[in-house]
């Protein structure tokens, strides 16, 4: 595989035209995220008429019965793979044999102590990043989905908390070099690479024109205290109004930790009701902190009770080779 040089990518982004984007990949289209653990590798897959699935890169690399098992029981799935890329996790498996002495990470997260800040203005860091796509690639998934792309935000003012003083220009030109190297792959489907934005709605601007979806976290604002400024009209208008999908994650308080519960009618009310600027989005709601965060306990917002997708939290299998080491599955601490 060949890495585009840092200094050439940016603009070229700018003008990437998609090859082929699967069928069905579109606003509206029903999706489920689970990231937190394995999937079983059997039985049926619940629920059985989601097209778009959203799975951990390493957990479908170290399990690789994961995506043909989704792929045998929904014809024409979409396989999107969730990574870090703003940071790095312990658990990770190229962590020990590559980032921890790379010179490329700094100070841990100050609420996740096991995940450390990416300087991301590094060409060598965008090649490393760079080649968890490619391992998307190798093993099956459609698109990737990038988390922790606002990394500037711990910067901002006097505060230097990744120690690297980013720059939001940093992000966004980070972002699209892995747009532009995404975009030139094949996937095993025949399509194009897609590439989403997680959250971050003040890239969205400069983002959207480039990248091929969104998935957001709590954009109404309704279930997080801290996010006084809800942010799903800005990728309803960006995305939506461009016909590209938006993956929404509302996280209500009557899901509670520990239990599978249905939403009370005023949580679904809110996160489910008319809100004029989520139109069009791909909603799931979602069990919040845990263990049982993002993983299989989901409800839509069709009115229906909840429902889980199989789970095998004790499975642990093999690194892919390039990783270069076997490590041990941690629990993810977040989404």
């Amino acid at each position: 595989m060949v890495f585009l040089p840092f200094a050439l990518l940016g603009l070229a982004a700018l003008t990437q035209a998609l090859q082929a984007v699967p069928k069905g990949f579109a606003p509206g289209v029903k999706w489920q995220i689970q990231i937190q653990s394995p999937m079983k590798a059997s039985g049926d897959l619940i629920p059985s008429d989601a097209i778009v699935w959203d799975i951990d890169l390493y957990n479908a690399a170290k399990n690789p019965d994961t995506i043909p098992q989704i792929r045998s029981k929904v014809p024409g799935a979409i396989i999107m793979c969730y990574f870090n890329a703003g940071l790095v996790q312990k658990w990770d498996c190229d962590y020990d044999s590559v980032w921890a002495k790379s010179g490329l990470t700094s100070t841990p997260h100050p609420d996740f102590p096991d995940e450390r800040f990416i300087d991301v203005r590094k060409p060598k860091a965008v090649e490393l990043i760079q080649k968890r796509i490619s391992l998307a690639q190798r093993i099956g998934c459609d698109a990737v989905d990038p988390d922790n792309i606002d990394t500037y935000l711990y910067d901002q003012g006097e505060e230097n908390l990744t120690t690297f003083k980013l720059k939001k220009s940093d992000l966004s030109t980070f972002v699209k070099s892995l747009a532009t190297f995404a975009h030139g792959l094949k996937t095993t489907q025949g399509n194009t690479m897609l590439i989403g934005q997680k959250n971050a709605p003040e890239l969205t601007p400069d983002l959207s024109p480039v990248l091929d979806f969104a998935v957001l976290e709590d954009c109404s604002g309704r279930n997080d205290p801290g996010n006084t400024a809800p942010f799903c009209k800005t990728f309803q208008d960006a995305y939506i109004g461009s016909g590209k999908p938006v993956f929404s994650i509302e996280y209500p308080k009557s899901i509670k930790t520990g239990r599978c519960s249905r939403v009370d009618d005023g949580d679904y009310k809110g996160t489910c009701g008319n809100v004029g600027d989520k139109g069009g989005f791909s909603t799931v709601l979602k069990i919040k902190g845990g263990d049982r965060e993002l993983d299989g306990c989901t409800q839509y917002c069709d009115g229906k009770d909840t429902l889980v997708t199989g789970t095998n939290p004790d499975a642990d299998g093999q690194c892919p080779a390039d990783a270069m080491k076997r490590r041990l599955m941690g629990r993810r601490a977040r989404y």
